[in-house]
Protein backbone atom coordinates (compact mmCIF):
# COMPACT_ATOMS: atom_id res chain seq x y z
CA UNK A 1 0.00 0.00 0.00
CA UNK A 2 1.54 3.51 -0.80
CA UNK A 3 0.26 6.77 0.51
CA UNK A 4 -2.66 8.36 -1.13
CA UNK A 5 -2.52 11.18 -3.75
CA UNK A 6 -3.72 13.06 -0.97
CA UNK A 7 -1.16 12.55 1.30
CA UNK A 8 1.45 15.08 1.81
CA UNK A 9 5.02 14.64 2.80
CA UNK A 10 8.27 17.52 3.14
CA UNK A 11 11.49 16.70 4.65
CA UNK A 12 13.44 19.64 5.79
CA UNK A 13 17.29 19.61 6.60
CA UNK A 14 17.84 21.42 9.70
CA UNK A 15 21.06 21.24 12.59
CA UNK A 16 20.91 19.87 15.93
CA UNK A 17 23.22 20.08 18.88
CA UNK A 18 24.03 17.29 21.00
CA UNK A 19 23.76 17.70 24.60
CA UNK A 20 28.14 17.83 24.25
CA UNK A 21 27.85 20.85 21.58
CA UNK A 22 28.66 18.96 18.78
CA UNK A 23 26.67 19.34 15.89
CA UNK A 24 24.87 17.17 13.79
CA UNK A 25 22.67 17.58 10.42
CA UNK A 26 19.92 15.53 9.84
CA UNK A 27 16.61 15.22 8.08
CA UNK A 28 13.49 15.90 9.63
CA UNK A 29 10.42 14.16 7.70
CA UNK A 30 7.28 15.79 8.20
CA UNK A 31 4.32 13.83 6.95
CA UNK A 32 0.88 15.67 6.78
CA UNK A 33 -1.77 12.28 8.04
CA UNK A 34 -3.63 11.90 4.85
CA UNK A 35 -6.16 15.37 4.75
CA UNK A 36 -7.84 13.96 1.88
CA UNK A 37 -9.08 10.91 3.59
CA UNK A 38 -12.48 11.30 5.52
CA UNK A 39 -13.97 9.06 7.65
CA UNK A 40 -13.50 6.83 10.46
CA UNK A 41 -10.03 6.25 11.96
CA UNK A 42 -10.66 2.73 11.72
CA UNK A 43 -11.01 2.81 8.27
CA UNK A 44 -8.30 5.57 7.79
CA UNK A 45 -5.84 4.11 10.08
CA UNK A 46 -4.35 1.54 7.93
CA UNK A 47 -3.94 4.54 5.11
CA UNK A 48 -1.96 6.64 7.80
CA UNK A 49 -0.01 3.92 9.21
CA UNK A 50 1.08 2.78 5.40
CA UNK A 51 2.06 6.41 5.02
CA UNK A 52 4.36 6.90 8.28
CA UNK A 53 5.99 2.81 7.54
CA UNK A 54 7.07 4.58 4.53
CA UNK A 55 8.51 7.48 6.05
CA UNK A 56 10.61 5.46 8.60
CA UNK A 57 11.85 3.07 5.58
CA UNK A 58 13.42 6.54 4.79
CA UNK A 59 15.02 6.79 8.08
CA UNK A 60 15.20 10.03 9.17
CA UNK A 61 16.33 11.25 12.42
CA UNK A 62 12.65 12.71 13.39
CA UNK A 63 9.68 12.23 12.07
CA UNK A 64 7.08 14.64 12.59
CA UNK A 65 3.08 13.67 12.52
CA UNK A 66 0.82 16.92 11.11
CA UNK A 67 -2.34 15.71 12.75
CA UNK A 68 -4.22 19.02 12.23
CA UNK A 69 -6.76 18.32 9.78
CA UNK A 70 -7.73 14.82 11.18
CA UNK A 71 -11.28 15.33 12.38
CA UNK A 72 -11.48 12.00 14.80
CA UNK A 73 -9.49 9.80 16.63
CA UNK A 74 -10.27 6.62 17.11
CA UNK A 75 -8.66 3.36 19.02
CA UNK A 76 -8.14 2.22 15.90
CA UNK A 77 -6.22 5.43 15.52
CA UNK A 78 -4.36 5.42 18.77
CA UNK A 79 -2.98 1.89 18.15
CA UNK A 80 -1.24 3.01 14.96
CA UNK A 81 0.29 5.97 16.47
CA UNK A 82 1.70 3.29 18.99
CA UNK A 83 2.91 1.05 16.59
CA UNK A 84 4.28 3.97 14.63
CA UNK A 85 6.17 5.33 17.93
CA UNK A 86 7.12 1.62 18.30
CA UNK A 87 8.69 1.25 15.19
CA UNK A 88 10.15 4.94 15.14
CA UNK A 89 12.11 3.45 18.39
CA UNK A 90 13.27 0.91 16.81
CA UNK A 91 14.87 2.48 13.99
CA UNK A 92 16.19 5.30 16.33
CA UNK A 93 13.62 8.03 14.49
CA UNK A 94 12.22 10.11 17.11
CA UNK A 95 8.35 10.77 17.01
CA UNK A 96 6.61 14.02 17.04
CA UNK A 97 3.04 14.80 17.12
CA UNK A 98 1.78 17.80 15.99
CA UNK A 99 -1.18 19.92 15.23
CA UNK A 100 -2.53 18.97 18.30
CA UNK A 101 -5.41 22.03 18.58
CA UNK A 102 -8.33 19.94 17.89
CA UNK A 103 -10.59 18.88 20.53
CA UNK A 104 -11.29 15.36 18.34
CA UNK A 105 -7.52 14.82 18.26
CA UNK A 106 -6.26 16.09 21.89
CA UNK A 107 -8.90 14.92 24.26
CA UNK A 108 -8.64 11.12 22.79
CA UNK A 109 -4.40 11.10 23.59
CA UNK A 110 -4.96 12.76 27.16
CA UNK A 111 -8.04 10.74 28.40
CA UNK A 112 -6.78 7.37 27.03
CA UNK A 113 -2.93 8.75 29.02
CA UNK A 114 -1.07 8.12 25.90
CA UNK A 115 0.02 11.92 25.54
CA UNK A 116 3.20 11.63 27.69
CA UNK A 117 3.99 9.19 25.36
CA UNK A 118 4.81 11.16 22.53
CA UNK A 119 6.53 14.69 22.07
CA UNK A 120 3.68 16.80 21.11
CA UNK A 121 3.18 20.22 19.92
CA UNK A 122 0.43 22.60 18.83
CA UNK A 123 1.99 23.32 15.24
CA UNK A 124 4.50 22.08 12.87
CA UNK A 125 6.63 24.68 12.94
CA UNK A 126 6.76 24.39 17.17
CA UNK A 127 7.98 20.61 16.81
CA UNK A 128 10.54 21.59 13.81
CA UNK A 129 11.81 24.80 16.30
CA UNK A 130 11.83 22.69 19.41
CA UNK A 131 13.50 19.32 17.02
CA UNK A 132 16.30 22.26 16.14
CA UNK A 133 16.95 23.86 19.65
Amino acid sequence: MVCPATAQTSTVRAAFHQADGAALTGDVAIDHAVPGVRGRSRATAPLLEACLRNQLRTTPRHLVVDLQQVQFLSSSGLNCLLSIRDSAQTATTQLHLAGLVSRPVARPLQVSQLMDQFNTYLTVTDAVAAIID
